[in-house]
Formats: structure tokens, sequence, C-alpha cells
């Protein structure tokens, strides 16, 4: 199956199971996102009207965390960008820190929570810090 065409157990799959979707409609953007190298989300977005907020929900109840939605405003703490990371690295291995929290954790807003190498790449910057995957 193409990387960006659904899946039974995908995190979009959990659209048609809730209603927002019918399978087909899922199918068929799954074709789409696939032949134009386009992200599935993009394409639910776009040609069948989805809102950012469904999919993020999707996301959350598939990986079972919360979501964080990208705002560019977001500030960082500095502390979290002065470890010599390259901001486009970052982007290419889809996560970003975001928050230090008062008990010394690290939120770590991310593609892909469910990755086996995202502990070991935030580990690469942060050492073994306790970490909190959004």
């Amino acid at each position: 199956m193409k990387p960006n065409s659904p899946q039974k157990s995908s995190p979009f799959s959990l659209l048609v199971s809730s209603g927002s979707l019918p399978a087909e409609s899922l199918e068929a953007a799954g074709q789409t996102a696939a032949a134009n190298n386009l992200p599935l989300s993009q394409v639910l977005t776009r040609e069948y009207g989805l809102s950012r907020a469904v999919l993020l929900q999707a996301l959350a109840d598939y990986y079972k965390c919360p979501f964080v939605e990208y705002d560019e405003r977001l500030p960082i703490p500095p502390e979290l960008l002065t470890t010599g990371i390259s901001t486009d690295k970052l982007r290419a291995e889809g996560w970003f820190p975001i928050i230090k929290e008062k008990d010394g954790s690290i939120v770590i807003a991310c593609t892909n929570p469910a990755a086996p190498d995202l502990p070991a790449q935030v580990e690469t910057y942060f050492g073994s810090e306790p970490y909190v995957f959004q």
C-alpha cells in the first residue's frame, strides 16, 4: 500500500468509525493523495471538507494522547532551542520541543507519537529528561 493511502489501522480510519467520512471517500482520498504525492490530511481537508480539528482529534484518539495544534506564535522556551537543534532536521524528523513543564518534563509535539525511533531522536538533544509526546 502506498504511504499516503489509508490503512485499516490508520489514524484516519477512525473518521469512518466515527461517522465523519464514508469508507469509500477515505479510500478515494487515499488514492488521490498517493497519486499526487500529497499528505492524506491535506486531501481530506481540501477536497472532503473535514476540519483540521476533526483530523487532529482522530490523531489524538488513535495515538491516545492529546493533540497540539501548530501556532507560530507559541513561544518556545529558549533553553529548548540552545541544544544545537537544527529546526530543519526536526521538521524532517517530525517533532519539535514546545514546552518545558514546571516538573522539568519536556512536551514534544510530533507527527507520530508512536514512532519507534522518536525517543532516541529526542534523547540525542535532551538526554534522559522526562518527555511527553503529543
